[in-house]
């Protein structure tokens, strides 16, 4: 016999949303070190290159949050 789970949040996309922020912020997260060692190294373009990478991957991050707390009806 197998047990019904509860739809709210199997239905609602809600994990792949946490996923996909996880994703975001690790892939932020790696454009950050990048552009701190290109910064060590002198390498002021690609610094600059490396960290606007970083900031979109945080805006992504972003918008994906803020279809969470759509789904979930608001919050903070």
């Amino acid at each position: 016999m197998t047990t019904l789970h509860s739809p709210s949040r199997a239905w609602s996309g809600e994990p792949l949303v946490q996923d996909a922020v996880a994703e975001y912020a690790k892939l932020a997260a790696s454009y950050s070190i990048a552009a701190s060692n290109l910064a060590d190294a002198g390498d002021t373009p690609g610094m600059v290159h490396a960290l606007g990478c970083a900031g979109r991957a945080l805006l992504a991050a972003q918008e994906a949050v803020a279809s969470l707390r759509s789904v979930e009806g608001g919050g903070r």
